[in-house]
């Protein structure tokens, strides 16, 4: 699903500046399974323009329990997004996450 969701020009640039395209975001989701227990996105700002673009922006929170010897711990980032609508669906272009701040309990 990610594969449609991302078009083919995709690039992200996470909080230390790194930049990664489609192709990597790909690969590292086949090969990273998620070892968060919950994960929620809370939109601040839907915008849509009249030239079939849209940013999406919000905050993330991302919560792992306590298992394996390893601290429980929470992380909350804010993520903006850039999307363009073609071909009757809306797929992302660009992504930027910053304010990455972890806390273990």
């Amino acid at each position: 699903m990610l594969a449609q969701i991302l078009a083919d020009e995709f690039e992200s640039i996470d909080a230390q500046g790194n930049v990664s395209t489609k192709a990597e975001e790909l690969d590292y989701v086949r090969k990273n399974k998620p070892s968060y227990d919950s994960f929620r996105f809370v939109i601040r700002r839907l915008q849509i323009f009249e030239n079939r673009t849209a940013v999406v922006s919000g905050t993330g929170y991302i919560e792992t329990k306590a298992k394996d010897g390893k601290k429980a711990s929470k992380t909350e980032y804010q993520s903006s997004n850039v999307l363009i609508e073609g071909d009757g669906r809306w797929q992302a272009i660009s992504s930027h996450v910053s304010g990455i701040e972890s806390i273990e309990d």
